[in-house]
């Protein structure tokens, strides 16, 4: 699987689409990819409102309702661990996990950024205060994502609100660049290791070295310094703006996997292959 030898140059030819198959089947069905993103929101807000920072093991059962899909059933319970805890150790915010889930849902470009607003704005309320919080839960009650966005216009007025709080259509570069090199690894290297563990023979080694390859740090920080190169500049980005220009490729997260796996395996000369195929570690 994944390879096949072309009879007439006598060279093997990676197939990309095989290396991908499982992984992109891993995301396709999970249960979030049949939510709507007013859905999710109202899930995750409810959430980040009563749940303890602390408790991250009630953080991991949440995201594994939510990216649970039966066939993987092992797979996507080990990512929501890996994920939270990454989410904890290596970024010190919990959120993003719970941001990453918009990508995944259905949804239009308008009603993403409504619901991208109102997942960071009541995360960022938590921080400064339970009294600001409050006011958008209020705007939340009858599941209505007009009454969210009345939330966000109401909280501007609460005293003592960190920047965030007070221009929701604004934030730190720092803070989207760290999100969307999460979510990258999230789609990406993140699920290999898992689906390794529990592989049971579906997949061939030489397809977990690909993808290893394929999605390692390198690439990944390549791919969203590219996306923040117009924004060097600046410390603060509009929402609205950003995601207008780049939310549909962010969406497709089997395009981005394809894309990497093709950048490297066009990369391969035929020793490379060989090697691969022999279970020799290949160069990066």
């Amino acid at each position: 699987m994944g390879v096949c030898s072309d009879n007439r140059t006598r060279k093997f030819v990676l197939n990309t689409e095989e290396i991908i198959e499982n992984i992109n089947d891993l995301f396709k069905n999970m249960y979030v990819r049949n939510s709507s993103v007013s859905e999710v929101t109202e899930k995750v807000i409810s959430r980040i409102a009563s749940t303890q920072a602390s408790n991250i093991e009630e953080w991991k059962n949440f995201l594994n309702e939510e990216i649970k899909n039966n066939e993987y059933e092992q797979v996507t319970k080990d990512l929501a661990d890996q994920a939270m805890n990454e989410a904890k150790t290596s970024h010190g915010e919990q959120s993003f996990p719970l941001l990453s889930l918009l990508f995944l849902a259905d949804s239009n470009r308008e009603n993403f950024i409504t619901s991208f607003k109102a997942i960071n704005l009541t995360n960022k309320t938590k921080e400064a205060g339970n009294n600001i919080l409050n006011v958008v839960n209020t705007g939340v009650k009858g599941g209505l994502l007009a009454g969210i966005v009345s939330g966000l216009g109401a909280i501007q007025n609460v005293a003592g609100a960190v920047n965030q709080v007070s221009n929701p259509s604004m934030i730190r570069k720092y803070d989207l660049k760290n999100l969307i090199q999460y979510y990258i690894n999230f789609i990406t290297l993140m699920p290999v290791s898992i689906l390794r563990k529990n592989n049971e023979g579906k997949m061939k080694e030489y397809i977990f070295t690909i993808l290893e390859n394929s999605f390692e740090s390198r690439v990944r920080k390549k791919y969203v310094d590219e996306i923040f190169n117009n924004y060097m500049s600046q410390e603060e980005i509009k929402i609205d703006e950003f995601f207008g220009e780049h939310l549909s490729a962010l969406k497709n997260d089997k395009t981005i996997r394809k894309d990497f796996v093709e950048q490297y395996i066009n990369n391969l000369t035929q020793e490379d292959i060989k090697n691969l195929l022999k279970g020799n570690k290949n160069k990066k």
